[in-house]
């Protein structure tokens, strides 16, 4: 147990090797060194979101940020395999999925800040970082299918640029938690919505959680249409739940819909049938909070390096270096469809072209 000053937990890009518990008092979360957080509280277990992911994906992974505590503060130390095993029991696991959630929920906020403070060269870094993204795992997925040799050389050095690690960051934040139904035992939870009839309202205290059996689900925000839900296992509100938040969108369902419906009065119940459930979604909180960490640090350091920059140059000599890059890949593309004239290049091609039109628009 330490007390009484001000240190570092953890650093960001560290080993984890352990989870906490503050027992009382505070922690400063370090994003980068500009964006920053705290948390307070007694009894908050921190340090989870890496073991998490490491136990889901199989490999280690490095700290998110940094974590500092306040002065006079308390913590310990929890071993990993004791997280593993208690984030599966109700009240530790509800505990550990509202820790992730409360730190989501702060460095959303924190994203929202970056992604308001964005001028128009940083949107396009964003867009030609996320089209190279895009254009090299087409490549990759032609590749892991059909083995061309002679892709697989452009294949994996676009795989090695670091314009590829950025446009996934920015492709991949904020994306939903999925919870395997198959073979779960949920029948009792289960209520069908008939096409038209509304699932929750926007601007309703969410005391429960939806989980996507079968249908189909229209998502509108403000009376806009703005996006639809149709994967099994898809899961919807559990941040409503876990922290008792208003609901951000209205849910219709589009045809007939079975939904999987958990409410803080049954939450229990339901995790203790399905034991994995509050670990999947743990798992999947963590790897948001990873997700929209890599986003804000990129933000903040393309705005901070856009403040360095000698505002005296003429435009040509500012040309974006991401822009290059994907003029390149596209070369590279461009070159393949020559020698080898098939199809799916002179798509991908066409696609690409078409995308860095919509970029400038």
């Amino acid at each position: 147990m330490l007390s009484g000053q001000e240190v570092y937990v953890y650093l960001r890009n560290v080993d984890t090797d352990t989870a906490y518990m503050l027992k009382k008092g505070g922690l400063v979360v370090e994003l980068n060194n500009y964006d920053s957080f705290d948390i307070n509280g007694d009894n908050v277990i921190f340090g989870t979101p890496e073991i998490l992911l490491a136990d889901a994906d199989g490999y280690n992974h490095f700290r998110i940020f940094s974590v500092k505590t306040a002065p006079s503060s308390e913590y310990v130390r929890i071993p990993p395999k004791t997280i593993l095993q208690m984030v599966s029991t109700y009240n530790i696991g509800f505990a550990i999925a509202k820790a992730i959630a409360e730190i989501l929920v702060k460095v959303n906020a924190i994203l929202t800040k970056r992604k308001d403070q964005v001028g128009e060269k940083e949107r396009l870094t964003q867009e030609y970082c996320k089209l190279y993204a895009w254009i090299t795992d087409v490549l990759n997925d032609h590749y892991e299918k059909k083995r061309f040799p002679w892709l697989e050389t452009l294949s994996s050095s676009a795989k090695e640029s670091l314009t590829y690690t950025k446009g996934k960051a920015f492709s991949s934040f904020d994306k939903k938690s999925k919870f395997d139904i198959s073979g779960a035992q949920v029948d009792e939870f289960s209520k069908v919505f008939p096409p038209g009839s509304s699932v929750c309202k926007q601007g309703d205290i969410g005391d429960e959680l939806y989980i996507l059996k079968k249908g189909k689900l229209k998502v509108i925000v403000n009376g806009e249409n703005i996006a639809s839900i149709e994967d099994p296992g898809s899961v919807i509100g559990e941040m409503a739940l876990l922290l008792g938040e208003t609901r951000n969108a209205t849910l219709e369902a589009v045809e007939e819909t079975v939904l999987t419906v958990v409410k803080k009065t049954n939450l229990k119940e339901f995790a203790q049938s399905q034991p994995s459930f509050l670990k999947n979604i743990s798992t999947d909180l963590a790897r948001r909070v990873q997700a929209n960490c890599s986003v804000v640090n990129e933000l903040a350091e393309m705005i901070e390096a856009s403040k360095l920059e000698d505002s005296s140059l003429p435009h040509a000599l500012k040309e974006n270096k991401y822009k290059e890059e994907l003029k390149e890949l596209k070369e590279e593309v461009k070159k393949l469809y020559e020698k080898y004239d098939m199809d799916w290049l002179y798509d991908l091609l066409s696609q690409i072209t078409d995308k860095m039109l919509d970029i400038r628009k």
